[in-house]
């Protein structure tokens, strides 16, 4: 093979390395990787628009779980996203880019630009109905205490419960409410214990 021919045929395969390179880094950086999900529906390959406008298609039957158990699922309604959420799809595309294909699992939290807070407020008071439902056959905590008994100072210890935190577990829900599949973790009252100020305070202080 002539030198020339050599030179023309190392340039060429230089160039389609280049593009094909180049290309390989433009779909990177343009489309969502495999794994990735938004409000839990998966975007993977799918570009920012093409993301958005899946969404916006999209019925969402929002199921809530706590510790992993279903408690809710609310009926299917419409998705609130539109065009004018677009630039929040391509905030979280370019987030989520890597310059290796990454099938890492990863979800990401969406609320539309304009929300029904008709729909929200339903859904939330929903959850706590279900949630005060279940309390009703839960322990609440006792609260340790002081009391005076002849001249000495008792202190009686407190005792645990298994009562839910409703407004704990509630402001949890506010910052998922976005996803499809809201996963929400127990959380619990907790009685005032021996050791904490009020009681000390009640042994300085006895009735």
């Amino acid at each position: 093979m002539k030198y020339k021919t050599k030179v023309i045929l190392y340039v060429g395969i230089a160039m389609l390395a280049f593009i094909g390179g180049a290309y390989f880094i433009y779909q990177q950086r343009t489309h969502f990787n495999e794994n990735v999900t938004i409000n839990g529906i998966n975007v993977g390959g799918l570009n920012a628009k093409e993301a958005q406008e899946k969404l916006a298609a999209a019925k969402v039957e929002k199921k809530v779980y706590l510790n992993k158990q279903l408690i809710y699922t609310a009926e299917p309604t419409e998705s609130e996203f539109s065009s004018k959420d677009l630039a929040k799809f391509e905030a979280i595309l370019k987030k989520q880019a890597t310059t290796l294909p990454n099938d890492k699992k990863i979800n990401y939290t969406l609320t539309p630009a304009k929300v029904d807070g008709k729909k929200v407020a339903s859904l939330k008071a929903n959850v706590e109905a279900k949630l005060n439902e279940a309390d009703q056959s839960r322990k609440a905590p006792v609260d340790a205490y002081a009391i005076l008994e002849g001249d000495k100072v008792k202190v009686v210890k407190e005792q645990t419960g298994n009562k839910y935190d409703v407004s704990a577990i509630l402001k949890e829900f506010s910052q998922k409410e976005g996803n499809k599949d809201i996963y929400l973790t127990a959380k619990y009252l907790k009685p005032v214990k021996e050791n904490s100020a009020i009681v000390k305070s009640q042994v300085h202080n006895p009735v």
